[in-house]
Parts: structure tokens; sequence; C-alpha cells
């Protein structure tokens, strides 16, 4: 069974690509939570901006486990042909045309849908990529189970890239993930790879999950 935890970077320092003084909180505050459960990960892995690095080191130092950069779990391009970021456009924007989208309409539908749907296709091949050294081949709308095995993956990232994959993973209209879901800062999502008859399909288990902070009072 794969597993993958994807958490968003800290409250950030954007001028400084770090995280700020409620950022480096937050951050401990998630390491402690991941080894106060007895959390276990296979691999940790960054993206290569230092906001999610300096928020993955907490966990990794806490863990004491190495971690691996990842270019591809970095923030995408997701600005509009407007010039906003698509995840900040207000949320009812999204849907303001009174149309249903599909999981492939909305790349036409929306002023942000070309961009992100290369964006998107780039970053999906790349975390295909790297499941299927793991076993996991993607066909069709599943995936194809190789080899038998357990492995979690921490994946610390950007709100624009996990809100990416959440819609490919999940075959969701992208405008609906904008308009109805939330990513904030330090919120852990995570997915499990159901297997049946040597397929598996990913299930969304956890989605923005911030108990570590509620604990700390945050």
């Amino acid at each position: 069974m794969i597993e993958i935890t994807f958490i968003r970077h800290a409250d950030p320092d954007y001028k400084n690509d770090t995280i700020t003084e409620l950022g480096h909180q937050q951050a401990q505050a998630l390491a402690e939570h991941f080894k106060r459960t007895e959390t276990t990960f296979t691999a940790i892995f960054a993206s290569h901006f230092g906001r999610a690095q300096a928020t993955m080191k907490y966990t990794a130092e806490a863990l004491r486990m190495p971690w691996t950069i990842f270019n591809w779990l970095g923030e995408p391009d997701g600005r509009s042909i407007d010039g906003r970021w698509s995840w900040a456009i207000p949320r009812a924007e999204h849907l303001e045309k009174n149309i249903l989208f599909d999981a492939a309409n909305w790349r036409t539908l929306t002023p942000y849908g070309e961009n992100l749907f290369a964006i998107q296709a780039e970053r999906f091949a790349a975390l295909n990529e790297f499941l299927a050294g793991y076993g996991l081949v993607y066909a069709g709308l599943r995936y194809r189970v190789m080899k038998a095995g357990s492995e979690h993956f921490a994946m610390f990232a950007h709100e624009g890239l996990i809100k990416v994959m959440l819609s490919a993973l999940l075959h969701w209209p992208l405008p609906y993930v904008f308009a109805h879901l939330t990513c904030e800062p330090t919120g852990v999502t995570r997915l499990v790879w159901d297997e049946h008859e040597s397929y598996a399909v990913p299930r969304a288990v956890a989605i923005n999950a911030r108990v570590h902070l509620a604990l700390k009072g945050g």
C-alpha cells in the first residue's frame, strides 16, 4: 500500500523565500505531532523553494531522517491571463459562469485553464514516474500494482502544487478544487492507494488537517 502525505509549507515570508516566526512555530508543532504519534515515513521530500525546506527540516530532524529535493514539487506558475494567481481568485468567481465542469473541459472554460492544464500534465507525469519506481503504474484512471509493498512518503510543497495534484489524482475539475478546498500553512493532506485485484486508486483520508496546531493552541 502506498501513502503520500502532502504538507503545505508553514506561514510564509515570500519576499525572502522562507517562513515567518509563526511559521517556525507551526513547523515545530507539526514535527512534534509526527514524533508523538509515531508517524513513520519511508522517505521525506521537499520542493526546491526555501519555505518548503525550512518547514520540512523540523520534521526531518525530529524523525532523524534524510531528505531529498524534487523540483517538481515546487510552486507552479499559476497566474491567470489577468495576472492574478489562480488559487487566490475569490472562490465564487471560479463558478461564475454557472456551468458544470468536468475533468477536461475546465481547460478551455477558465482564464487559467491552458496554463495550468499544461503544468498539471507535467507535474502529474513526474509524480507517476516516481510512483512507477515503487510498483504503481498509471493505467487509464487507476494504477496497476506491479509489486507488493508498503511505503509512506512525506512531500513538503505548496498550495498550488497540492491542489493541482489533487485535481489530477482524484479526477476533480480544478475550478472545484480551488473553490471548495482549503490548503492552509502546514495543512496535512494524506492519500492512500487502496488496492483491489492488482489495481489501486488513491483515496483522500485527510485534507488540510491541522490538528497539530489545535493541540498547541494555534
